[in-house]
């Protein structure tokens, strides 16, 4: 993980409808494969 790549956050829960605490989430991290 690089500060140049980004996360994608992806909610599942409608912020409008849930409350703060029961708000779910999934949190994407690209990986880059190590080249030898």
């Amino acid at each position: 993980i690089t500060d140049e790549r980004m996360h994608h956050e992806i909610y599942l829960s409608d912020a409008r409808k849930a409350a703060p605490g029961k708000l779910r989430t999934v949190i994407r991290h690209p990986i880059k494969v190590k080249e030898n």
